[in-house]
């Protein structure tokens, strides 16, 4: 058996000799259990030693070596002799010899105070005053005041060196937030997540999902007139653990309880569950009664994000910008020219080059998301988000409690409601809700007929809503299902725009 000591050769012993002394009490198995021999004093001297300290002390030992063994040293003898002595002296004093081989040139000058108390007062009142204030004042301009009230209470003021090294640790992330605002110091504000005592991406693929909208940088057209349109908006649900998108929407409407609604219930037909915890920020479409309700349906915990800390959402965030650079900007209609705008000439304007419709390009962004994005490598992981979801379902199981079936119910409880609630019901005509008028035939001769019953309607597709009669909800198709088929809320209602702008103009003239 080999001993290894921290200085000098190493040691061969055989495996009797070594139980012999194990046996003795001579060796012993040291634990974490097991107290440190070490005194506190002498932790805190070994705590402050520099790298050069112990590389210096370590040259002293072998220079005392080489002269006890009678070799040549680079050292006087007079040295040696010096090192030798103070190592003998920590040894009896501290019990550790290798001490008394540290030098203590950090330790060298003098240390006292000279700045007077009052000015040294003064310009800690000067930086308060002057530096940390909303006039964000520049610290040549706050060592000007300081000086001039020195000069005022005749007090000699402090070198500019030494103003800037108390300035430097003055400039705390407080004083940072009262000169230019808590979102700016936000970025020299160290790194905390929500919940310290659980993992920062969750444990498991569904253990923690973040859920967000973001604007596409890309203008469709309308599949009826080819005029450009509008900017569409992506909600992605991203898994945090496998950095993989669960579900991916596509409208034109902002971001509402709408969206959230499609996204999870694209998320329940794809994977036929719901993550455990969802991170969303403080946007009012989190905040409605229909995304709570859903949530607590089905057992989901909504997690806030702290306002104006992104960092905390930094997953589906870098997320949005992955997408527009590795998809959006390879395509025509891209927004990239509008960002100079007097640059920007007819020839690259995306408006004039925008080619792609809603329909188009919600089949192209879902083939990105869940077919191009989901085999890449991911920096973070060093594989794939499908094989870094595969791995971990693999290691968690498939949790079969969790399960949400994609039946009829689940479509019905994630439509959202008119701003009523209720419609008007009608033997012979059925039901108008936001304008049109749907009917299904069950409705003859109902027994709510003439009353107000309640509706849901597909904010997705507006040739569809449901309706709650005679104790069963029953899906109701448009009259004019022809032309309302597929088309969202926010669609509809440009489209509208558009066939009304001739009858304007024809008006005008």
């Amino acid at each position: 058996m080999q001993l290894r000591p921290e200085i000098g050769e190493s040691l061969v012993l055989t495996l009797a000799e070594f139980e012999r002394l194990k046996g003795e009490s001579a060796l012993w198995m040291v634990g974490a259990a097991t107290p440190s021999p070490m005194t506190p004093a002498v932790r805190q001297i070994l705590l402050h030693a520099s790298p050069r300290v112990h590389r210096v002390a370590n040259a002293r030992m072998i220079q005392m070596l080489a002269y006890a063994r009678g070799e040549p040293t680079t050292a006087s003898r007079r040295s040696v002799q010096r090192w030798w002595r103070a190592y003998q002296q920590a040894k009896v004093e501290r019990e550790c010899g290798f001490l008394g081989l540290l030098d203590r040139v950090a330790a060298r000058g003098n240390r006292t105070e000279r700045i007077e108390p009052a000015s040294l007062q003064l310009l800690e009142t000067a930086l308060q005053a002057h530096y940390a204030a909303p006039q964000s004042k520049s610290a040549t301009a706050v060592y000007r005041l300081y000086r001039e009230q020195c000069a005022k209470q005749g007090l000699p003021p402090v070198s500019e060196r030494t103003f800037y090294r108390v300035r430097a640790q003055f400039a705390t992330n407080e004083v940072e937030a009262k000169r230019r605002g808590r979102r700016a110091a936000y970025t020299s504000q160290p790194f905390s997540w929500i919940d310290q005592t659980a993992p920062r991406h969750g444990e498991r693929p569904f253990a923690l999902a973040h859920l967000d909208h973001t604007k596409l940088d890309i203008i469709l057209v309308s599949s009826l007139t080819g005029k450009p349109l509008d900017r569409p908006y992506a909600t992605f649900l991203t898994d945090a653990y496998s950095r993989r998108i669960l579900a991916c929407y596509l409208t034109y409407d902002p971001p509402s309880y709408r969206s959230v609604m499609m996204a999870l219930r694209i998320c329940v037909q794809h994977h036929q569950r719901l993550p455990q915890e969802c991170l969303v920020d403080r946007d009012p479409e989190f905040g409605s009664v229909y995304f709570e309700t859903l949530l607590t349906w089905y057992g989901v915990t909504k997690k806030e994000r702290p306002p104006a800390q992104p960092r905390v959402g930094s997953v589906v965030e870098r997320l949005f910008g992955t997408t527009t650079t590795q998809f959006l900007h390879q395509l025509l209609g891209n927004t990239q020219a509008s960002r100079h705008p007097r640059q920007m000439t007819r020839e690259i304007d995306p408006r004039r080059l925008a080619v792609w419709t809603l329909e188009r390009f919600s089949a192209r962004l879902p083939e990105y998301v869940y077919e191009v994005y989901d085999q890449l490598d991911h920096p973070a992981l060093s594989q794939s988000p499908r094989e870094a979801f595969a791995q971990g379902m693999a290691l968690a199981g498939m949790r079969l409690h969790r399960l949400i079936p994609y039946s009829e119910e689940f479509p019905i409880l994630t439509c959202p409601t008119t701003r009523t609630g209720h419609a008007k019901l009608d033997a012979s005509r059925g039901i108008v809700v936001n304008g049109l008028r749907y009917w299904n035939p069950l409705m003859r001769g109902a027994s709510d007929t003439g009353r107000p019953v309640p509706v849901r309607y597909e904010p997705f597709n507006m040739g569809l809503v449901y309706a709650f009669v005679d104790g069963q909800w029953l899906t109701c198709t448009a009259d004019t299902f022809l032309l309302v088929q597929g088309r969202s809320e926010r669609e509809w209602e440009l489209i509208l725009s558009e066939w009304r702008e001739p009858c304007l103009i024809q008006r005008d003239d």
